[in-house]
């Protein structure tokens, strides 16, 4: 298995904040890592979905007035 390489990375704190974080036994580089990954996927979330946008407006268009309201009552029908 592949493993990924890392960087390391320093922030600055308010020593109060960092104080009161570690009276609390926040473990503060666990979570920045899990933050800064979250905001990561995020982003890589946001690119693909304008990367996609186009694409769906050129080729998907909207259906009929009235189309979700008849599949759904249609599906009912077969249900029973």
């Amino acid at each position: 298995m592949k493993k990924e390489s890392s960087a390391v990375i320093s922030i600055r704190l308010d020593e109060k904040v960092k104080r009161i974080l570690e009276e609390s036994r926040v473990n503060l580089a666990q979570e920045a890592k899990a933050h800064l990954n979250e905001l990561s996927q995020r982003i890589e979330f946001r690119k693909k979905l304008e990367e996609l946008t186009p694409i769906i407006k050129g080729k998907v268009k909207p259906s009929k007035s009235g189309f979700a309201v008849n599949s759904v009552r249609e599906d009912r029908y077969e249900m029973h």
